[in-house]
């Protein structure tokens, strides 16, 4: 799941590979077909309003202003999990490669090329990556009992890790899920089987401030996406 500048949610249906789109009041706007294969993650530009995915398969592909058929980029991802643009339009993208070791990628903006992001250290693996604020954000591990995300600093193809957030977690399984930055929170399913949402401190992490239990009619088992709508000013 992934929210755009008006507090508009897109959601990356895999099972019918489509992306559906909800007004900020929950109303829904619009179903995009993806034919390129099976969305898993996705993104919104700030500054264009473009509607990026991450392909099951390793691929990304960009729907210029969140319409159209999509534009296809092949990347050296076996497996692919999340993107995310930063504030000045770069398409960040992480995964696995054929050895089954976690990758970032980036589509810098005005480029037709990805490029493969060398690390100055390797990460134990690869979910959900977010644009912070300053930092790429990456899921870098997922436990029974904590999740870690580090902060990326990128130039020129190069990542530097500056900083590691620990999440102490009382999850009893790690399904592979997503997390999401608001500011100075960050929200991530956690709880039994991932089914409540934890609420940290960001980036300083630690016990969660909050956790939001299951409430109403809501059924699911297991919690894999998440994102925040704020709507917009006027």
């Amino acid at each position: 799941m992934c929210s755009d500048t008006s507090g508009n949610v897109w959601v990356a249906d895999v099972a019918f590979t489509n992306l559906i789109e909800y007004k900020h009041n929950g109303n829904l706007e619009k179903e995009l077909p993806d034919g390129f294969g099976t969305p898993w993650g996705c993104s919104v530009d700030p500054n264009t309003g473009n509607l990026a995915t991450m392909q099951e398969y390793g691929g990304l592909v960009v729907f210029a202003n969140a319409s159209g058929s999509g534009t296809a980029y092949s990347t050296n991802l076996a497996t692919g999990y999340f993107c995310a643009y930063d504030d000045k339009g770069n398409l960040f993208a992480d995964g696995v490669n054929d050895s089954n070791q976690g990758e970032l990628v980036e589509l810098p903006k005005g480029s037709t090329k990805v490029e493969s992001i060398a690390l100055n250290q390797s990460i134990g693996g690869t979910g959900a990556v977010q644009w912070d604020g300053q930092y790429l954000a990456v899921q870098a591990s997922q436990d029974g009992h904590h999740a870690t995300i580090d902060q990326v600093q990128v130039s020129a193809s190069t990542g530097t890790i500056v900083g590691t957030t620990l999440l102490d977690s009382p999850r009893t399984t790690a399904p592979l899920a997503q997390f999401w930055i608001q500011g100075n929170v960050v929200a991530e399913p956690t709880g039994r089987d991932g089914r409540e949402i934890g609420l940290w401190k960001y980036p300083e992490g630690g016990q969660p401030m909050r956790v939001i239990e299951r409430g109403g009619g809501y059924k699911a088992s297991i919690i894999k996406g998440l994102t925040v709508s704020v709507a917009s000013k006027h």
